[in-house]
Parts: structure tokens; C-alpha cells; sequence
């Protein structure tokens, strides 16, 4: 199936203002699922469904199967929006002020919240020190280890924690610094309701999501590979800003040194995606964009699919494949593939201090 045929029916699914596209027709929609599935987006795919009415040609099985899928990811979406309040509130009661990243709110913005696939649960502590958050989590799970920006709480009620100290963080010295220094003083908390009245969770404000989000986006095309589940993520952020055009100063990218990932991501939203121009924060980059869309299509999700980043079974083979994507990506993005090494030093060092 080309890949023409799946972005048509992609951007149906996502912008109401599409008409159904006549290349649906052609689908292969055992294709469809399995990539779908591999990308993280078959919530996505299948209110593209839902909206087509009957006008699309699935074997009754496979739909079947697909509306099976959804119910799934609604039971777990709403599970998933109680122990994110039901650990906000833990937190707060023990004298933390956190927000959520990413993930449930992330779903909010989505026309359908609940068709979004479900992940861990990301938060970070607002009004205490690194020091203090690690000694925390350590008193509720001592095994775990501290790395520069999170800590592991484990499993809670059946969902991954991660406790972060730091949003995100790149490799290359000076841009880390700005970039943490940026988001100390930027972060506003807001509450984000939930559907289903489950309540209500603290997500940070608009702008810093859209920087703290880029530059962790910026992290995974990197070293871990990316989905259209990330992408479309940050799609719809963009899509939310209700003042219809962007407040975020192409200087500031620049300064961040997040410039040329958000050229090529812009490429990616407007170009594939169909995100309107007054929703880009900067101007395209074809060359790079396309270098991550074939990241995409080739890794899935976290890039799972791509043997050249994943499958190591040592962490010594693991490190290597990191030095070659490194290598890879040098001349798209040279600042932190140059850095990466130089960090992992210093992040050992650091892991040695943050976790006796």
C-alpha cells in the first residue's frame, strides 16, 4: 500500500475539514491496522472510521476487530485519568506539587480523548529540589536510580511512573542550560479537565508545552526513535492554541538551539500532517523533515521496528548502536550528536553522586 494512500486517510482522520479522500477506497485495512498498531495511532485511525460512516469497504471481521480495539483503549483511558489524579493528589498530600506531562494531557487535546493510546505516567515535581525528589522516591523505592532528568517511582496500580526533576534536557552544554533556565521561569500550572467527570489534572501552560515537548520530541528523533503517535501529539498541542497563530518566538528557537528540529517538524505537520500555516512556530525544512519521516515509517513507535536503534541485548551493543545513529544523524542535526558522547561521561559521574 502506498504510503499516499495511508497520509490521505491520516489527514482525514485528524482535521474535520477533509473530505473523505477517494484513495480510501484502496486501502488495505489489515495493512492499515498493523501499522496503525506499529505507530501507535489506531485510536486515531479509527475515528477516522467512525467518521466515514459506511462509506468504507472493511471486512466486517476486521471492523469488528478494530471497534474491539477502542473499547480497549477507552477502559484503559479511563483508568489511566483516576491514577493520574489518584497520584497528583498522593503527591500533594505528602507536600509535592507536581503537573502531568505529556500523556493525559496531552489526550485533552485530541477530539476524541479517549481514543488516544494510552502510555506511563509522566510527572514533574514543581516546588521541590532534585535532591529532596530522589530522597522521596527512594524512601517508597529504594532499587530504583536516578538519571539527570527522572526517577522510576515503578508501578503504580498497574501504569509506569516517572518522576522527573527536570522536563527535558538536551546533550550540548550551553543549549541545556538556556533550555533549563527557560523552563524554570516559564512553567505556569493550569488544571485540564478530564472527561467522563474523573476530574481534573495539572498540566503546564501552552507555551512551555510547546517547547518542553519539542525538545523532548527532539531527544527520541535522536537517540530512541519516534512514532506518528508523538507526531500527532504535537499536532493537535499546536492545533489547540486557541489564539490562532503562534506565540512562540522563532529567536527563542534559535537561541534554545531547537532551530532546526522545529523547521524540520513544521515540514512534517504542515506537509504531511496538513497543519494550517497559522499554527507553525517556524519555517519548513524539507531536507530534515523528510530525514525524520523516514525515521518514522521505518522505527514505528519509539522506534521498536528499527533494528539499528533497538535489539541490542547488552548495554555495551546498545551504546554502540547510539554512536551509530549518532554518526547517522550528524549532518542533519550536529550540535547534540557531537555532545551525546561527552554527556555520557558526565552522566555517569553524575549517576554515581545522585544515587548512593
Amino acid at each position: 500500500m502506498k504510503k499516499k494512500v495511508i497520509f490521505d486517510f491520516v489527514r482525514y482522520c485528524i482535521n474535520d475539514d477533509r473530505p473523505l479522500p477517494e484513495s480510501a477506497q484502496t486501502i488495505d485495512w489489515t495493512i492499515m491496522m498493523l501499522w496503525a498498531q506499529t505507530q501507535g495511532i489506531t485510536g486515531v485511525v479509527y475515528r477516522g472510521i467512525e467518521k466515514s460512516g459506511n462509506a468504507l469497504n472493511i471486512p466486517l471481521k476486521l471492523l469488528m476487530k478494530w471497534m474491539a480495539c477502542a473499547r480497549t483503549l477507552q477502559k484503559q483511558n479511563i483508568l489511566l485519568d483516576k491514577q493520574c489524579v489518584e497520584i497528583v493528589s498522593k503527591f500533594q498530600n505528602d507536600g509535592f506539587e507536581t503537573c502531568i506531562l505529556k500523556g493525559q494531557g496531552n489526550a485533552a487535546f485530541f477530539p476524541n480523548p479517549l481514543l488516544r493510546t494510552t502510555g506511563d505516567i509522566d510527572m514533574l515535581v514543581t516546588n521541590r529540589s532534585q535532591r529532596e525528589v530522589i530522597k522521596y522516591v527512594k524512601a517508597h523505592n529504594p532499587e530504583e536510580e536516578a538519571a539527570y532528568h527522572h526517577i522510576d517511582w515503578g508501578v503504580y496500580n498497574g501504569f509506569d511512573v516517572e518522576v522527573h526533576y527536570r522536563a527535558a534536557f538536551f546533550f550540548n552544554p550551553v543549549s541545556n542550560r538556556r533550555l533549563q533556565k527557560w523552563l524554570k521561569t516559564h512553567l505556569d500550572v493550569c488544571q485540564q479537565v478530564l472527561p467522563e467527570d474523573i476530574g481534573s489534572i495539572p498540566v503546564p501552560n501552552w507555551e512551555y508545552n510547546v517547547i518542553f515537548q519539542l525538545a523532548h520530541i527532539y531527544n527520541h528523533i535522536l537517540h530512541q526513535g519516534i512514532g506518528l503517535k508523538q507526531i500527532i501529539d504535537y499536532y493537535y498541542l499546536l492545533k489547540s492554541n486557541e489564539r490562532g497563530h503562534s506565540e512562540i518566538d522563532h529567536q527563542l528557537l534559535r537561541y534554545l538551539g531547537m532551530e532546526k528540529v522545529a523547521e524540520a517538524m513544521m515540514w512534517v505537520m504542515h506537509k504531511v500532517l496538513g497543519l494550517p500555516e497559522q499554527y507553525l512556530i517556524a519555517p519548513l525544512d524539507e531536507k530534515r523533515g523528510k530525514r525524520i519521516m523516514r525515521d518514522i515509517m521505518k522505527g514505528g513507535c519509539f522506534g521498536v521496528s528499527d533494528k539499528e536503534t533497538h535489539h541490542a541485548d547488552n548495554q555495551f551493543k546498545q551504546n554502540v548502536l547510539r554512536f551509530k545513529r549518532d554518526w547517522r544523524m550528524l549532518r542533519y542535526f550536529p550540535s547534540e550528536c557531537l555532545w551525546e558522547p561527552v554527556f555520557r561521561g558526565s552522566h555517569f559521574l553524575w549517576r554515581l553522586a545522585n544515587n548512593h
